[in-house]
């Protein structure tokens, strides 16, 4: 976490702290994550179409296209 810190100057945060956001970076898989749905992601996201990265491909296309994101992957 330090690490992050210094490299990005960025705050880590949980998941209820997170609003207002242009989109999601999905970077890992744990299970924790695995469990919220795309409707929680996009409450916490502003905009009709914020961007979900999904580097695991937890999601399908479909269903993230479906609950408004705009889906990219690897």
């Amino acid at each position: 976490v330090s690490q992050s810190r210094y490299e990005f100057s960025e705050k880590i945060v949980s998941l209820d702290e997170v609003t207002d956001v242009d989109g999601i970076m999905y970077l890992v898989a744990h299970d924790a994550l695995r469990t919220v749905s795309l409707e929680t992601l996009k409450q916490k996201c502003r905009g009709q179409h914020p961007i979900l990265f999904d580097l695991k491909r937890v999601y399908s296309r479909a269903a993230a296209e479906d609950a408004g994101f705009t889906y990219l992957c690897l």
